[in-house]
């Protein structure tokens, strides 16, 4: 995946877009397989796969089928991608507050605010056959050509363009009013810190004990947690985690492989090359001259 003019990084602190385009529009074009494991960020994003098959995690929900389809992830949703090789797909992350009015109206009381808040939502998945689908992929497409170049006019009609997004699901009954109670909303935030613990910590040995301290949990129910509202085991999603990076080592360093195994927490250079074979379906060695290719 890669945006337009632009190196991605898959951290949930990523910087997408500027102070005065507070947006990136990204792509796939379908050459290998593209996991991107749980992570989150506070912009929102749409992601629209055009063709080939998908499976997206949004909050606690999973979604798996082939495109086309239309995905909505809110500000500071958990959510992860995998993409197969031969899907198309292209997304846009865009911040917020770049919806925002410098008067408060009532768009910002009803729609905009409780939107911003978590407090209503999109419906997280939209596909052919669902009544707004034929509006909805229109104005994306239009979205995404506008998010292209990043000039006062294009702009404009990307924000319009959203601001007609919001309009369409709203008008539809489609927008959906979120009744998480203030547990549960502690226990996402807790969550979101394991994740980022762990992208922090994933070049050494993290016990599970260690992930289960930092969410404030016992490890029995922290397990239990974990793996229901992320459809990942710990120890998977750490792994998820160590085979993105190396991909990107691999992609774009000359870094030797077993260096690469020990900087991504893989003591053991034979455990690494089956755990990435077993994700990417080809050894690193394969994985680093179809990047070259590619390139």
């Amino acid at each position: 995946m890669k945006e337009t003019g632009k190196q991605p990084s898959l951290k949930e602190k990523a910087v997408h877009g500027t102070q005065g385009y507070p947006y990136a529009c990204y792509q796939f074009d379908g050459q290998e397989d593209f996991p991107v494991p749980l992570h989150w960020h506070p912009e929102a994003e749409i992601i629209f796969v055009e063709k080939g098959e998908y499976q997206v995690w949004i909050q606690r929900e999973r979604y798996a089928g082939e495109g086309p389809a239309l995905f909505f992830v809110g500000p500071e949703e958990i959510h992860s991608l995998e993409f197969k090789r031969g899907t198309v797909e292209t997304a846009l992350v865009y911040a917020p507050r770049m919806l925002e009015f410098a008067s408060y109206d009532s768009l910002q009381h009803v729609i905009l605010g409780p939107w911003m808040e978590g407090k209503l939502k999109f419906p997280c998945a939209l596909k052919p056959g669902d009544e707004l689908w034929p509006q909805a992929v229109c104005l994306y497409q239009e979205i995404w050509q506008a998010s292209k170049i990043r000039e006062a006019g294009p702009y404009l009609r990307l924000k319009a363009g959203l601001y007609r997004l919001f309009a369409c699901f709203f008008e539809g009954d489609q927008m959906i009013r979120t009744g998480a109670d203030d547990e549960e909303a502690g226990n996402m935030d807790s969550l979101k810190k394991v994740l980022e613990f762990v992208r922090q910590n994933y070049g050494r040995r993290i016990r599970v004990e260690e992930a289960a301290a930092v969410a404030g949990m016992n490890p029995q129910y922290f397990c239990r947690y974990f793996k229901k509202h992320t459809g990942r085991t710990v120890t998977e999603y750490i792994n998820d985690v160590r085979i993105s990076q190396a991909s990107r080592l691999l992609a774009q360093t000359d870094d030797k492989i077993l260096h690469i195994a020990v900087r991504c927490g893989y003591e053991n250079a034979g455990y690494f090359i089956s755990r990435f074979r077993r994700s990417r379906g080809v050894s690193p060695s394969e994985y680093r001259e179809q990047m070259k290719k590619s390139r």
